[in-house]
């Protein structure tokens, strides 16, 4: 917390871990000839900038000022500013601000147009720009490669457990991939099942429907034969009864009366 709010009291050089330069050219601070109230201003404008280019590249110490008073001079500031000094960058004054840069290039330990050089000195300029580029990511090559050593060591046995947890995750998701498989195939499974039941019992239900309406045909037809049966065997007594009289008729004697 308190090296946050240190941070906050540096400049926005500081804060946004922007380019500083290397040596600072405090000819251009220097004080004007002139004593007018506007120079006089100017200079003090021009020592408090050269406190803090002292500070931000050299490490000296600044006044120690609270976010407060940061605060109140920041909003004295931007009161005295005109309409169009409160512009913001926009997408235009970026791309003036990046071709402005682009032309300038450090010669003889000052910055300068690169087009206003002659050619040996153009060429002198862009090499040193090259070696200097190329020293800083030889530079940053080797501290990234310390980190990436000390890292190593460090996170060992991170990784190990990390690749260890990895190697688990997966099996356990290809276990819930096959569980989910199996999951799938047992519900076709049961539907089918539950769709062959339902025809099965429609088909039960008709077979058995079917059944009893000939049971019903068999047992009237049964009752009918048998009524049949009754009626012929009566009819067979009744014939069988005529002869017997017949019989009787013509052989016995007749009867004699006195």
């Amino acid at each position: 917390m308190a090296r946050l709010q240190k941070l906050k009291k540096e400049s926005q050089v500081v804060q946004r871990a922007l380019p500083k330069p290397t040596k600072i050219n405090e000819q251009g601070f220097k004080s004007a000839a002139s004593k007018t109230d506007f120079s006089r201003a100017d200079d003090l404008i021009k020592a408090e900038m050269l406190n803090i280019l002292r500070h931000d590249v050299d490490g000296q110490h600044l006044e120690d000022l609270s976010l407060d008073e940061l605060q109140a001079a920041k909003k004295i500031i931007e009161s005295e500013l005109r309409p169009e000094e409160q512009l913001t960058l926009n997408a235009n004054f970026w791309g003036i601000i990046e071709q402005c840069s682009s032309e300038l290039i450090l010669a003889q330990n000052k910055f300068t147009r690169l087009g206003v050089l002659p050619k040996k000195d153009q060429i002198d300029a862009l090499s040193a720009k090259f070696q200097l580029y190329r020293d800083w990511m030889n530079t940053r090559a080797k501290k990234t490669a310390k980190m990436e050593k000390k890292l190593k060591v460090k996170l060992a046995g991170y990784q190990l457990k990390v690749a260890l947890f990895q190697s688990i995750g997966q099996h356990i998701a290809k276990l819930i991939e096959e569980t989910r498989a199996e999951l799938e195939a047992c519900k076709r499974e049961k539907a089918t099942f539950e769709l062959l039941e339902k025809n099965e019992e429609k088909a039960v239900r008709k077979r058995l429907n079917k059944l009893i309406e000939e049971v019903s045909l068999q047992e009237k037809r049964e009752s009918e034969l048998q009524k049949r049966y009754d009626a012929l065997m009566q009819e067979k007594w009744n014939i069988g009864q005529a002869l017997v009289r017949m019989d009787a008729t013509i052989i016995a004697q007749p009867v004699v009366y006195q």
